[in-house]
Order: C-alpha cells, then sequence, then structure tokens
C-alpha cells in the first residue's frame, strides 16, 4: 500500500514538472546571435566575479538566463549549433571579446571620470588655487 502511494506521489510530481516545464519553454525566446553574444558578456562577467563561490555563480546565472527570458539548455544548444560552423562561431566570438574589451575599457575608465568631476566640482576655485 506504501509504495502504491510513492509511485503515485512520483507520478504526479514528474507530471507536474513536464507541463510547468512545458510552459517556461513555450515563453522562452530563441537564442539569436546577438542574444548569444549579449548573454556570454554578461555570463563571463559573473563568472569572474564570483569565481570563488560557485553556489553565488549559479543563482546568479540563473537570474541572467532569466533576464534574458532564455534558458540554459537552449543557451548551450545554440552554443553546440556554432561549434558545427566554425566561421559563424568565429565571427561570434569576434564580437564577444570586442564587447568584453569595450566593458574593460569602460570600466577603467569611469573611475578616473568621476575622481576629475569630484576635484573639477568648482572650476573657478581650481583655477585660483593654481594661479597663487
Amino acid at each position: 500500500m506504501k509504495w502504491k502511494k510513492i509511485i503515485i506521489m512520483v507520478c504526479v510530481i514528474g507530471l507536474v514538472n513536464i507541463i510547468f516545464g512545458q510552459e517556461k519553454s513555450k515563453n522562452t525566446q530563441k537564442v539569436t546571435p546577438d542574444l548569444f553574444v549579449e548573454l556570454y558578456v554578461e555570463l563571463s562577467i559573473a563568472a569572474e566575479q564570483f569565481l570563488e563561490d560557485s553556489a553565488k555563480l549559479v543563482q546568479v546565472q540563473d537570474s541572467i538566463f532569466d533576464s534574458f527570458n532564455v534558458t540554459r539548455q537552449s543557451f548551450d544548444e545554440f552554443r553546440q549549433e556554432m561549434d558545427k560552423e566554425p566561421e559563424k562561431w568565429n565571427d561570434i566570438w569576434k564580437q564577444i571579446v570586442d564587447k568584453l574589451e569595450e566593458k574593460d575599457r569602460l570600466d577603467k575608465k569611469s573611475p578616473v571620470e568621476s575622481e576629475e568631476k569630484k576635484t573639477n566640482k568648482n572650476p573657478e576655485l581650481n583655477s585660483e588655487g593654481e594661479d597663487e
């Protein structure tokens, strides 16, 4: 009798998972090359930030996939398809590298600009101090 209840519970749980899994996949968008580039860049940044905390990294990755309305599975499937087409993969990889380098430049530039803004809040005071 206990086994029947357990089997029924497992079947019900499995059925619910299948239904919700299908519903979620209906609402996700298809991974395009541009979307893949954006996702890959965000995932790379997250991987660098949470290198030491794998549990947090998985949470952040999941939130990235959710924010782009893409499943990890569809992302991986797209990557596998690109592995079969080296020329396309090369173009995508170049875009990824370019975006990462651009973000890196902006991150390095940003603190300097904000520091300049702090020191130049009142240009008259700065020029008076320099003249004396």
